[in-house]
């Protein structure tokens, strides 16, 4: 398993696919969808998203002890999620 690249912090977009092979180096159009990251509890990233199932909706999402996603854990289709976007302001 490769290590991940970011760790989950609040105010972080993360990102996951809505159809089979996208993953973060797919180039060109695919259907994806990013939440924001509102807390950090313990193994837990809460998030919040718009446009899910015309809602807003909260969703939990696993991480390790370091930080970062928990693929093993990850229970989102297509691979999972495959990207943190930082707010570096």
């Amino acid at each position: 398993m490769d290590e991940p690249e970011a760790k989950v912090e609040v105010g972080d977009l993360v990102c996951y696919p809505r159809q089979a092979s996208a993953t973060y180096d797919t180039t060109g159009a695919y259907m994806s969808h990013c939440d924001l990251v509102t807390e950090i509890k313990g193994d837990e990233a809460i998030t919040i998203g718009g446009n899910v199932g015309n809602s807003v909706t909260k969703t939990i999402v696993p991480i390790d002890s370091k930080g970062f996603i928990d693929k093993s854990r990850d229970k989102k289709g297509y691979g999972g999620y495959f990207t943190v976007i930082k707010n570096k302001k």
